[in-house]
Order: C-alpha cells, then structure tokens, then sequence
C-alpha cells in the first residue's frame, strides 16, 4: 500500500518559509561526462552535492540538496561539503535566512496565516470538523488561541497538527517520528557557518513570495489536504512516509526523492508545478547571474534537484556542466 506523505513533509523538502513558520569544497574526482543518459538531463547518480561548471567560468560554484528540517540523529554533514563551502565566496538559500529573524517579518507572517471571510466550519463536514478540533485540543498553544484557531487557513494548521505528531513542539523544537532530541535545519547551520566565515548571505526568493505561493491554492483543496493529512495519521501512514523521505535524503538518493514527491504531488491538485517547477525555472536565470560575479554556494531542498524540470536538469540544458562531488 501506498504511504502517504504528510503535508508540512512534503513541504519540508520544497519550501523553506512554511517550515520556519512551523518551526519558528571539494571537486568531483569523477571524469566529467556528457551531460544526456539516455536522452534525460535528469540526475541518475545518488548525491547531495554537485559541481556546477562553466566554460565562461574560471572556479565551479556547487549545488547542495537540503531536507529544512530533520532530527538531529539522523542529521549528517559530510567533509567534502564543508569544503565547497568554504571555498565558495557567497551562500544563496531560497530565501535570505537573516530575514527569518525579523520581527517585523514574522508579523507579516502572521497575518497571512489567517481566514478573513471564512471559517474552518465553514470549510470541513460537521464530522471532519470535530475530528480537526479533537486534534487541536491536544495543542496547548492553540487551546490559548481558542476561537481564533477557526480562521487560521487549513495549509497552516495541516502543518501544526503533523508537526505535532512528529513529537516536536509547532513553534520550535521536539523531535521527530517521537524519537525525542531536537530537530535540526541545514539552512540554520550553513547560516551559521556563513556568518562565522564572514561569507554574505542572500535568497533566490522573498519570504513574502515564498508564504504567497500557498495562496494559490484554494481553501477549499487546503481543507481537503488537511482532511487527508488526519487520515494519514490514522493509519499511521505519515510517520511510515517520513521514515522513507529521510532515508532516501540520508542514501542522497536525489532520484528517488523526486520519484517519491512526484507521485505524491500527481494527487494533490498542481502542487508540484507551482511549488516546484515554476520556482525551479524562476531560479536558473538568477542562479547564472550569481555565478558569474563570485563562486557561490546554493542551498535549496532536494525535492527540487531532481526530475527533467529539476534545478539540475535545467541547469544542463543552459550549457552547464553538473557533476555529483561524492567525497
């Protein structure tokens, strides 16, 4: 039977605002290759890091796959990644961490999170209401929200009840699948690298951006999502699903993690080619201006590396040269 994958898990590879909010180098000794197997662009090979190189180009800049929020038991960071990072001169994440800490942000923030002429009741069957209300109810910090919890868009209480069940705290720390320990961020650490290594930090994308995309998806299909993410927690399919993301990002298995969300995102309305493939093509043309004025670092989730509109991919088809460093 098919495992589903829970809604802030699926995000947890393909945006780095919404998991913040819920949350609160070596070159390749490979040979390089001719960039088509198959006729396919696609990444084949099994890493994390790759090599991005241009003949226009004297150094490489790299490409680094991250999972936004992972225990920290199961967190790795290999030597040969902290060596392209330290040989690069800038860190691009999809969004400027440094303005996750903006107070004035998280205010903004906030205020997207919520309904102003809907309620969730008016969302939900009488049924599935109730059961969405029994699962708050087990939230301390959205029992102190008492009713205003009802105009809180379903996407964001999706994302509060999966982390809840994950055994971490919504607005910060916990562990997850219940193991205890804390949850770790690869943007948090590279930001704190950065800022230690006095290397400047900037985004592909806007906080506002990132957090508007989710406008795009109606209320009605985000209490469906929601609904479902119940279900799955009834089968206990999300925590069997999220065992078998992080293990194929521990495998660096940038293709089967793409297989994976692929299938998952051809049930849930056009998810992947707003959350995935428009971004992605957004991103190639800025990513190439960055390269060319200073070797950079990219950080952004893996869901976003694979597949023939994948970052790698699109890269290949400009003219780059993309090779997996793997040690």
């Amino acid at each position: 039977m098919k495992k589903k994958i829970s809604l802030l898990t699926w995000l947890g590879t393909v945006s780095l605002a919404f998991v913040f909010f819920a949350s609160s180098c070596g070159a390749s000794k490979q040979a390089v290759t001719p960039q088509m197997v198959d006729g396919s662009y696609a990444a084949k090979e099994k890493a994390l890091l790759w090599k991005i190189m241009d003949k226009k180009q004297k150094n490489p800049s790299y490409l680094f796959g991250t999972i936004h929020m992972i225990s920290e038991k199961d967190y790795f960071m290999p030597s040969y990644v902290e060596k392209a990072f330290n040989s690069s001169e800038s860190i691009v994440f999809e969004i400027n961490t440094e303005e996750m800490t903006d107070m004035s942000m998280m205010g903004s923030m906030m205020d997207m999170m919520f309904m102003k002429e809907t309620t969730l009741k008016d969302l939900l069957s009488e049924e599935d209401y109730k059961r969405v209300k029994a699962n708050i109810n087990e939230n301390p910090m959205m029992m102190m929200m008492g009713d205003m919890v009802d105009k809180i868009k379903p996407l964001f209480l999706s994302a509060i009840i999966d982390q809840g069940d994950m055994g971490g705290d919504p607005m910060g720390g916990g562990g997850l699948l219940g193991g205890g320990g804390s949850t770790l961020s690869y943007e948090l650490e590279f930001t704190g690298m950065a800022k230690e290594a006095e290397k400047p930090i900037s985004g592909l994308e806007t906080v506002e951006f990132q957090m508007s995309m989710f406008d795009s998806i109606s209320l009605e299909d985000q209490a469906q999502m929601l609904v479902q993410s119940l279900d799955a927690e009834a089968k206990e399919d999300g925590k069997d699903a999220l065992t078998m993301m992080v293990n194929l990002y521990k495998d660096q298995d940038v293709p089967g993690l793409y297989e994976l969300i692929h299938v998952q995102a051809a049930e849930s309305s056009d998810f992947e080619d707003k959350l995935l493939t428009m971004r992605n093509k957004n991103w190639i043309p800025k990513m190439a201006d960055m390269m060319k004025e200073q070797t950079t670092f990219f950080a952004v989730g893996a869901g976003h590396l694979g597949g023939e509109e994948g970052v790698i991919a699109l890269l290949r088809k400009e003219g780059y040269i993309v090779v997996p460093v793997l040690k």
